[in-house]
Parts: C-alpha cells; sequence; structure tokens
C-alpha cells in the first residue's frame, strides 16, 4: 500500500482577526513504514508550532521517526520528530539556532510559498497518525 497524507488547510488564509492558522495533516504510511509525502499546499509564514499525534487505532511503532522538510532539505522541525511516542502526543516549538561571533541567535522557522514535506521511518506496517502545524 502506498503511503497517503489528507491535507486540511486554515479556514482562511488571511484572517487577521485569528493571526495563528493550523494546518491538519492526516497520514499513512507505506507497508515498510516508511512514508515521503508532500503537502501539496502552498505554506506562508512562521512555524509557531507542531504537534504529532499518533492515530489510535492504527498507532505506529514506539519510537517512529519524522521530519518536516522544506524545499531546501531543511527539517523545519529542527530534529524534535525523533523517536516519537506510540501513544503521547508531542507538541514543539522548533526554533533555529546560529551563532555568530560568540553570540547565539534564535528565531522561528519561517516558510515562504513553500511545500513542506512529511518524512516518516519506522512507523510499522501501514500506521498513521496526524500532525498539526500552526503559522502566523
Amino acid at each position: 500500500m502506498a503511503a497517503t497524507i489528507t491535507v486540511t488547510p486554515p479556514q482562511s488564509q488571511h484572517d487577521t482577526a485569528r493571526p495563528i492558522r493550523k494546518y491538519t495533516l492526516v497520514w499513512l504510511c507505506h507497508t515498510d513504514g516508511s512514508g515521503t509525502l508532500p503537502t501539496g499546499h502552498l505554506m506562508n509564514g512562521e512555524i509557531v508550532g507542531i504537534t504529532f499525534t499518533p492515530d489510535s487505532v492504527n498507532a505506529p511503532t514506539s519510537l517512529y521517526d519524522m521530519t518536516i522538510t522544506d524545499g531546501s532539505g531543511i527539517d523545519v522541525a529542527a530534529g524534535l520528530g525523533a523517536n516519537l511516542s506510540a501513544t503521547a502526543s508531542l507538541r514543539i516549538v522548533p526554533m533555529q539556532t546560529q551563532t555568530i561571533s560568540a553570540v547565539v541567535y534564535r528565531g522561528a522557522y519561517v516558510v515562504a510559498e513553500e511545500q513542506l514535506t512529511l518524512n516518516i521511518t519506522n512507523a510499522g506496517t501501514s500506521k498513521g497518525g496526524t500532525v498539526l502545524i500552526y503559522l502566523r
């Protein structure tokens, strides 16, 4: 069985009354426990949070891994999607860090007209879950 993804974009892309937009990504991995799934939607904004939730019926294998890459191959989840639980949700706030002249700078990942890709490994045969991506 091929890996699949269903994306539910926010109700409105430009609602000034609701500055945080939530994308819901429901995924199902391949029979080999992996998947490379482009979201199919162009996203814009700062990533202010990501939630990983295993499916309650077809839960992934414990310690499965997920990256969310942009068009340059950068993991916008900052490596925090490694060794995920098969039973508990995890919410992260990924930050990128850069050191210049001994000064550490931190900031949110920014996507501009980019399609993100879910990359799943070690999830078990045809297992699934949901990823929520919050953008401002």
